[in-house]
């Protein structure tokens, strides 16, 4: 399943455009405008064995306590936001399944992992990501870990 934001009338998974309950997140004083101050967006369900992850980031060692505390909030809570990924074509094994490298969310994908080992989510899950070019993912992956340092 892909689309657009401008596409995209129904949530997916409890996320309308990127955003909770559709609400979107201005900067103070600034006022919405509508779909058009929203740049286009492409989403896709991708199954979790899909999704790699991505040598060419700079990759944080995740502590397990804070995995397992965010399988906990997954698993009450749901997916809060996408996972930031970029096609990596068709894999060179026998299932030729096409594999996506997370460009942002990797301790997410874990903690999913985590939760799909423990029985809690099916082996055919599939997970909301943000499908972005390879160039723009250094630079996404990049803001996503200075906003949390921040």
């Amino acid at each position: 399943m892909e689309y657009t934001t401008e596409q995209a009338t129904q949530p997916v998974h409890g996320l309308v455009n990127g955003h909770r309950n559709g609400s979107a997140t201005p900067n103070a004083g600034e006022p919405v405008r509508g779909p058009a101050a929203i740049p286009a967006r492409t989403m896709r369900a991708i199954a979790l064995a899909q999704l790699l992850p991505s040598p060419k980031h700079n990759v944080r060692r995740h502590s397990a306590a804070s995995v397992e505390e965010l399988a906990a909030l997954i698993a009450s809570q749901g997916l809060l936001h996408p996972l930031i990924v970029t096609s990596q074509g068709a894999d060179r094994s026998k299932s030729k399944s096409p594999r996506f490298e997370v460009a942002a969310g990797e301790r997410r994908r874990r903690a999913l992992l985590l939760l799909q080992q423990r029985g809690q989510l099916p082996q055919t899950h599939q997970v909301v990501c943000e499908l972005v070019p390879p160039e723009q993912a250094l630079e996404l992956s990049l803001a996503e870990n200075s906003g949390r340092e921040a």
